[in-house]
């Protein structure tokens, strides 16, 4: 079949089987016409009642009509050969009716029912798509072979997310340079310019984006230029073309150098020492028990709280000193729990050492006299993207820990008690290779209020992307209460779970991804299209 030609193929219903129709392609084309309908097509039957039935194809193949015995076939007969008919056959779900009946039944599918492929219109329809949200294409699967999904007309079918979706959080995982990255700067584009509220009106929000390998979202500023023939079609068909984040800033740990490769505008950052919540330090110290983890924190509040001996302008560098002089009275500490319980406390000389080493080498974490500190208000702001620059290698894992943790909190209080005069800005908040940050019992403790933002996300207007390689990265209490969940190629072992197959897995195409959407349970198979912004 040439590129372009329309094929009026049709499907007839042959009958009724566990649940799933079976239906196989009328032979009324030219045979060089014939194909294969892959799975996650769409099919529409016209029903004696008036309405319509759509189909999504769940599993498709090669049906011979004619199958002589090879005896017989080996004798190259021309007429048995002409008599030899392929016709597909394929298993399809209904999941959907045009028309929803008054008396409480539904509409019978009769044998002999004829089936063409869906439209555009009919299939958004069917699966339920939002008016607006991040569009998304539909895609089929069949013999290795990833494709974006066509209409009766040969067009791309697309349809949309709801906005929605983000407050109700999100995993993307999948294998490097297989399109999960794209795919985050796709999404985060759309959360900063083209984001609606309930009552869809325009309500751009915020993103805060932790970056952790090479140049990922630093280059947002610029409008992607690694674009073919096929992208430019597919962002035609949505009315869109390359273009950067207008209002994009990046920071970066002061205690590390400042990158070389890009043009982007960097500015170096600390951590505030009169701010933090006491609880984030633990992401400063590993290889501790859980109730050792706690210690730090205790320690901290009782000294910035009530110890009478500290400055009032004071630095991380004199709560070390403190620390370290405990040293002298055999490691006693005065500490202050949550609940504010003032106690004595005799800190085990290991744990001692442990902590006295993670603090002296973190100092500058929060000291760097050439640095400033951000804050939520620095972040909650219409149509900003805020990256946080965290290459591995440099210390800044622990920095980007505890940062996280304290911007998290401060973003939480801030959405609950939002200042007088201050609107309330949707944020979108996307930590790339999550598993980063949950290397150690520390890192866990430090990102410990994820859990409480994720169950109170849809009435804040918060939401969360989680992003790693494999799914068992991300853990199972942040993966119990996220109801997206995106896979593009990965280890097949980890998907199992969510009920796909080592084949499914294996067969996709760079770009394209099994889905589990919220509010979109039929959209199985997608391709996201290219970030118009950021892949240079």
């Amino acid at each position: 079949m040439k590129k372009g030609v329309l094929v009026k193929m049709e499907w007839i219903v042959l009958k009724e089987e566990n649940k799933k129709y079976i239906l196989v392609s009328k032979s009324n084309i030219k045979k060089k016409d014939f194909g294969i309908l892959p799975k996650g097509s769409y099919l529409t039957g016209d029903l004696d009642s008036g309405a319509k039935v759509i189909f999504r194809v769940d599993s498709s193949g090669q049906h011979e009509k004619y199958s002589p015995s090879p005896m017989i076939a080996d004798l190259e007969l021309g007429a048995l050969k002409a008599d030899k008919k392929s016709l597909n056959q394929v298993k399809a779900i209904p999941v959907a009716f045009t028309n929803q009946r008054q008396d409480g039944l539904i509409d019978h599918i009769p044998p002999l029912t004829i089936c063409r492929r869906s439209t555009n219109q009919e299939i958004n329809k069917a699966l339920n798509s939002s008016s607006s949200g991040p569009p998304i294409f539909l895609a089929t699967l069949q013999s290795s072979q990833s494709q974006i999904l066509v209409d009766n007309e040969l067009k791309p079918v697309f349809v949309n997310m709801s906005d929605d979706i983000f407050f109700h959080q999100m995993i993307v995982c999948g294998k490097t340079g297989q399109g999960k990255t794209v795919a985050l700067k796709y999404l985060a584009q759309h959360f900063v310019e083209k984001l609606k509220d309930d009552d869809g009106r325009d309500l751009p929000g915020a993103v805060l984006a932790v970056n952790v390998k090479e140049k990922d979202f630093l280059e947002m500023h610029r409008e992607s230029t690694k674009v073919d023939n096929d992208i430019r079609k597919e962002w035609e068909i949505l009315g869109e073309n390359a273009h950067g984040v207008t209002n994009n800033r990046v920071y970066y740990p002061s205690t590390a150098q400042r990158r070389t490769d890009t043009d982007a505008e960097m500015e170096p950052i600390k951590i505030d020492i009169t701010t933090i919540d006491p609880d984030a330090l633990a992401g400063l110290i590993s290889h501790l028990s859980p109730r050792a983890l706690d210690i730090l924190p205790n320690i901290f509040r009782w000294w910035r709280e009530d110890y009478p001996d500290r400055p009032n302008d004071y630095r991380m560098i004199d709560f070390v000193d403190y620390f370290n002089r405990a040293e002298q009275n055999h490691y006693f500490f005065m500490i202050k729990n949550l609940i504010g319980q003032e106690l004595e406390f005799n800190l085990n000389p290991q744990t001692y050492k442990n902590i006295q080493s993670h603090l002296t080498s973190s100092t500058l974490y929060f000291d760097d006299e050439n640095a400033n500190s951000i804050d939520a208000s620095d972040i909650l702001q219409s149509r900003q993207m805020t990256i946080i620059d965290s290459v591995p290698g440099q210390g800044s894992e622990k920095f980007a820990s505890v940062l996280l943790r304290d911007l998290l909190r401060q973003i939480l209080n801030f959405k609950r008690n939002p200042p007088e005069g201050q609107d309330d800005i949707p944020i979108l908040i996307i930590i790339d290779e999550v598993h980063q940050f949950y290397a150690t019992e520390s890192s866990r403790e430090a990102l410990a209020s994820l859990t409480e933002i994720c169950k109170i996300g849809r009435s804040k207007k918060i939401g969360i992307i989680f992003s790693s390689q494999l799914p068992s990265d991300i853990p199972k209490g942040l993966v119990d209460v996220v109801n997206t969940k995106i896979f593009f190629k990965t280890n097949s072992d980890n998907v199992k779970k969510y009920g796909y197959t080592a084949i499914e897995t294996e067969m996709l195409k760079k770009g394209y991804a099994l889905a589990e959407i919220h509010e979109l349970s039929q959209a199985k198979l997608i391709k996201f299209p290219l970030s118009y912004a950021g892949v240079v």
